[in-house]
């Protein structure tokens, strides 16, 4: 069992960023977003 929360949401423009990395959902764009 693996849970997740929504924190990405709030800071970056995507949500549920582990669950879909996790699930190979990620899209490649979303790695060139950076935390400021």
């Amino acid at each position: 069992i693996i849970a997740f929360c929504d924190e990405e949401g709030v800071r970056f423009q995507s949500t549920f960023l582990g669950s879909a990395a996790i699930s190979g959902s990620l899209p490649p764009a979303i790695m060139q977003v950076s935390d400021k």
